[in-house]
């Protein structure tokens, strides 16, 4: 079977004010599209670790139990945060590129066109 490409995209670099509080991520896709993202540590992150998010669709159990609280987003996919923190983007992007045929078989991935 024919391994399974992930590239990796930066968002474009912010300037002046607007840099300050902003998020510094980096998006996963597959063909062009995006599953999920890197969020490099920052002022919001006290542990100065890598997060892998996955962008997937809920299952069935899942959509039942958030019509039974209000308070949960509605909508037919969640993004979920791998367990695992990593101390370099490298080992982030190395963890993705080892596991992501596993992944793709286990979760049934949400795809955006950003």
């Amino acid at each position: 079977m024919k391994k399974i490409k992930v590239t990796y995209k930066n968002p474009p670099r912010l300037s002046s004010l607007e840099s300050i509080g902003a998020d510094k991520t980096v998006y996963m896709k597959i063909k062009g599209k995006q599953f999920g993202l890197i969020t490099k540590p920052h002022w919001n992150n006290p542990s100065r670790k890598y997060f892998i998010w996955i962008a997937r669709y809920k299952t069935e159990e899942e959509k039942l139990s958030d019509k039974d609280n209000e308070e949960a987003v509605q909508g037919e996919w969640k993004n979920v945060r791998i367990k695992f923190t990593f101390d370099s983007l490298e080992e982030a992007k190395k963890w993705i590129e080892d596991n992501i045929d596993e992944i793709c078989q286990e979760k049934r991935l949400h795809f955006s066109e950003k």
